[in-house]
């Protein structure tokens, strides 16, 4: 395989990969039930109001539930599809699913770092389209790319191909870092033994997918950190009051910077 076609082929299988691997930990009574939007709207450390306002409307979580799920096991055919406009469709599916995730929920980057991956995987249909705003972008690449190769002499620059050691070796990682995935399924346990672990510690392969998995497990509520000052007064350390108060706020999510402050606080 030449450099582009291994650019086209392994985001794709990767991203299948993932997906699968995250349908496969999702098959769980709180999915398959339906009741996953349920308990991700109701968590006030992670949902925004938006979420709580579907609380109310069952039928419709229900519904985007087994929509989600079934989108995610029939949207990675669509990415290792031939067929340019399917690919493209899948993109902007799997874009539109993640940005959702981010108007309900505070899980920061997440809901669009997928974007990067998708304009990795959009055909060249959509780059060349008049209408679209990509031409521009694949414009400016073409001259980056045009101004880099002027500075080498001409047939001097052969296809890059990857040899077969080196594509044996990408599969190989491939490979370890999908079963080590499919390891962190505590139905599944460990397939690999513990001496290749080194593997993806020093090549940063190693994933987890349980993203919005168990879900009921989640702490949920609001923190009072309190202290006591040399002359006796007690203070709220963490929300920064003067006085000490135990009644939940009406918008825990605001006393935190980012999505990421309640994750320490949750596992001390």
């Amino acid at each position: 395989l030449d450099v582009c076609s291994a650019a086209k082929i392994n985001p794709a299988l990767k991203a299948s990969s993932n997906s699968w691997i995250s349908v496969l930990a999702k098959m769980e009574p709180i999915w398959l039930h339906g009741e996953v939007l349920y308990y991700a709207f109701q968590c006030d450390l992670y949902a925004y109001p938006t979420g709580q306002l579907l609380l109310p409307h069952t039928t419709l979580m229900k519904l985007l539930t087994y929509g989600t799920l079934a989108w995610e096991i029939v949207g990675p055919l669509l990415l290792l599809s031939t067929r340019p406009a399917l690919r493209a469709t899948a993109c902007l599916l799997f874009s539109i699913m993640h940005l959702s995730f981010g108007m309900f929920l505070r899980i920061g980057i997440f809901a669009f770092s997928p974007l990067l991956f998708a304009f990795a995987l959009l055909p060249g249909l959509v780059w060349d389209h008049p209408r679209l705003p990509f031409r521009r972008v694949g414009a400016l690449f073409q001259r980056l790319c045009e101004k880099v190769a002027s500075k080498h002499p001409p047939g001097l620059r052969p296809p890059i191909r990857l040899s077969k050691p080196v594509s044996a070796l990408l599969a190989v990682l491939y490979c370890h870092t999908l079963l080590t995935s499919l390891s962190e399924d505590p139905r599944i346990g460990r397939i690999l033994p513990s001496s290749l672990d080194w593997i993806h510690q020093m090549t940063g392969l190693y994933q987890r997918w349980g993203v919005f998995v168990n879900m009921p497990s989640i702490l949920d509520g609001w923190f009072v950190v309190e202290g006591r000052l040399s002359d006796g007064r007690d203070v709220d350390l963490f929300q920064g009051t003067d006085q000490v108060g135990w009644d939940k706020p009406p918008t825990p999510f605001t006393h935190y910077g980012s999505f990421r402050w309640p994750t320490p606080l949750v596992v001390i």
